[in-house]
């Protein structure tokens, strides 16, 4: 389970585009190799039981792809469908 935070593209211009799959008002850029290679990792691992670890990188990977604030749930539903919606970005 990767412990480290999402990283961030700092200084870089970022474009953030309309995944279809996703909702229109929802826009979401490319993860990184990095990222790709930490969520691939951390999705081996998951189970249904989510750890407060893998939630809170979750909510701020999902919060850094989609460009919204980082909200972490005490419920496993919001990031489940945070995994989801990572996932729509992932294969496209």
């Amino acid at each position: 389970m990767p412990t480290k935070k999402p990283t961030r593209t700092q200084g870089k211009r970022v474009s953030y585009k309309i995944v279809q799959g996703l909702p229109k008002t929802l826009k979401a850029r490319k993860l990184t190799k990095k990222e790709l290679d930490q969520y691939k990792e951390l999705k081996k691992t998951l189970s249904l039981n989510l750890t407060e670890d893998n939630k809170t990188y979750i909510s701020k990977l999902y919060a850094s792809i989609f460009k919204q604030p980082v909200f972490i749930s005490i419920s496993n539903k919001p990031i489940y469908k945070m995994i989801e919606r990572i996932d729509i970005v992932v294969e496209s």
